[in-house]
């Protein structure tokens, strides 16, 4: 709740206090980090999961961390994660999938955006196509751009 409301320190404290830490716990402060725009924190904060806690990793942690490397810019812990989520099996799941291109466009690694987008994931949508054509416009390649509206 604090997270949601931008009081990102109190859900700190709260979180520091809880006895049992789980994936939902987990995921509220990796994903307040990141939508109250401290992306670092929130990577930092997957990172203290995976190394000190036993804790199951999901899509919805994968999203929010996807999107923080997006904005950070931080291709190589991006591509870790991308190869987490080959791991676990998320590769197909839309979200994941919609996250993944993004990520990719964001960090202007537009051949990885496009073997992502190309691979399928549960049906690509506007969020795909758009964070494509987004990537493509960014690194100035308009006609690459064009090429994906029609699949909108």
């Amino acid at each position: 709740m604090y997270s949601k409301c931008g009081v990102i320190v109190d859900a700190y404290k709260v979180f520091g206090e809880m006895s049992y830490k789980d994936e939902v716990s987990w995921t509220a402060m990796i994903d307040g980090y990141a939508k109250n725009g401290d992306f670092e924190e929130s990577l930092l904060a997957l990172k203290r999961m995976v190394m000190y806690e036993d804790v199951v990793i999901d899509q919805h942690m994968l999203c929010s961390t996807l999107g923080a490397c997006g904005a950070l810019k931080a291709f190589d812990f991006g591509k870790s994660i991308h190869s987490s989520v080959v791991k676990i099996g998320f590769e197909l799941y839309l979200v994941v999938g919609n996250d993944l291109t993004d990520m990719y466009s964001k960090v202007g690694d537009m051949e990885s955006a496009s073997n992502v987008f190309a691979i399928g994931f549960e049906g690509r949508n506007v969020v795909s196509n758009t964070s494509l054509i987004d990537g493509y416009v960014e690194k100035d390649q308009i006609e690459k751009a064009l090429d994906v509206y029609p699949e909108l």
